[in-house]
């Protein structure tokens, strides 16, 4: 869907849609959690996507997410991946439960606190924080974090959605 997209469908259409395509569950209150987003990590993971989201002639084949050595002259025990790894669990947990809500209205604020190893199973998740009208919609904003498998936060922050107050209401 498009941006306006709301305001050209009956609330039947609107809702119908959004009942289809989101886990998203009307009137949510807060306190509600997100459906955790897990992933267990890999150095081969670490080597495909750092040329991807770097460009490949600008990325350094021995660098700290890739290469041990690296990683251990930059005192690291073992490569690490880079954060938008890992904030792309949040916002997969966002775009699962919001869909365009997430894609036309999100809003996130990200920081990674701690290193994230190949060998580490990490989990986003969040909780509704606050519902905030803004115009026609209702923006549901949560605390999100990403943990490691000790439960340990490695990303914490924020991250909002847009929805349509018409649905929120129902």
């Amino acid at each position: 869907m498009r941006a306006g997209v709301w305001t050209t469908l009956t609330e039947a259409a609107a809702f119908t849609y959004w009942k289809e395509q989101m886990i998203f569950q009307r009137a949510t209150d807060v306190g509600w959690e997100l459906p955790p987003v897990s992933r267990q990590m890999t150095l081969r993971q670490f080597e495909e996507r750092h040329p991807m989201l770097y460009g490949e002639s600008t990325w350094p084949h021995k660098n700290i997410h890739s290469d041990a050595e690296a990683a251990r002259a930059e005192g690291l025990p073992e490569p690490v991946g880079s954060a938008p790894t890992f904030f792309a669990l949040v916002t997969r947990a966002m775009m699962t439960c919001f869909g365009d809500g997430w894609i036309i209205g999100g809003r996130s604020s990200l920081k990674m606190i701690k290193p994230v190893y190949a060998h580490n199973f990490v989990t986003a998740k969040g909780i509704l924080k606050e519902k905030q009208a803004e115009g026609a919609s209702v923006r549901y904003v949560f605390d999100v974090w990403v943990e490691n498998e000790a439960r340990e936060k490695v990303v914490v922050g924020s991250a909002s959605a847009l929805v349509p107050a018409s649905i929120e209401s129902r």
